[in-house]
């Protein structure tokens, strides 16, 4: 991620690299620090394979050492960032 530059789309494949093989085609989004929401590098990646697609791609991106936010896990984020700065 470190040649990505913040704000753009990227396009390319999404692979299993245990196997090698092509999940999906994905569009991926980098939002650098401290211009996010939650002041927080922030990636975004789209796919279209569907449900079972989505899964796998994200159970890749955590076994690779992605945190995921969970369930409204930004806006919480960017909630107590904004009031321990008030």
């Amino acid at each position: 991620m470190e040649d990505f530059e913040s704000g753009h789309l990227v396009y390319g494949d999404c692979v299993d690299p245990s196997t090698g093989d092509k999940v999906d085609e994905v569009l991926v989004s980098l939002m650098r620090a401290p211009k996010t929401y939650t002041r927080e590098d922030v990636v975004e990646i789209n796919c279209h394979g569907g449900p079972l697609m989505m899964r796998r791609i994200l159970e890749l991106t955590l076994e690779a050492g992605a945190r995921s936010g969970g369930a409204w896990g930004i806006y919480r984020a960017g909630f107590f960032k904004l009031a321990a700065s008030i």
